[in-house]
């Protein structure tokens, strides 16, 4: 599973009307913790898929809804559930504590280096 781009035209159908957890990456081409973050994002989604959806918003292309939600500071991690944010992550970091700090639930993992424990 990949994570999928959201823009402004899609933002709220695919996040605020979700009927699933999403998670949502706002990031920007020229940060160097977004590069670091987002295969941290992808490994997530392949852990969490058919649990919780996880997408990409450029704050540049997208200003609009980075506005909406304050995003001051990036990389920017927020998890949507009923349309509203729930849990949030700021700055890149592991994905143990990616999970953690967004509410994730774990599911065992077999025979993969994912960070500490």
């Amino acid at each position: 599973m990949s994570v999928q781009v959201v823009t402004s035209k899609t933002f709220r159908r695919e996040v605020l009307e979700s009927d699933v957890p999403v998670v949502v990456d706002f990031h920007a081409d020229w940060c160097g913790p977004c590069t670091q973050v987002s295969p941290v994002v992808e490994m997530l989604s392949e852990e969490h898929e058919g649990r919780a959806r996880f997408v990409k918003v450029d704050i540049d292309r997208n200003s609009d809804v980075a506005r909406a939600y304050n995003i001051r500071s990036i990389p920017a991690i927020l998890k949507f559930e009923d349309g509203r944010p729930t849990h949030w992550a700021i700055g890149a970091k592991p994905g143990y504590v990616l999970e953690r700090e967004l509410g994730l639930k774990r599911r065992k993992r077999k025979g993969r280096l994912f960070g500490r424990r």
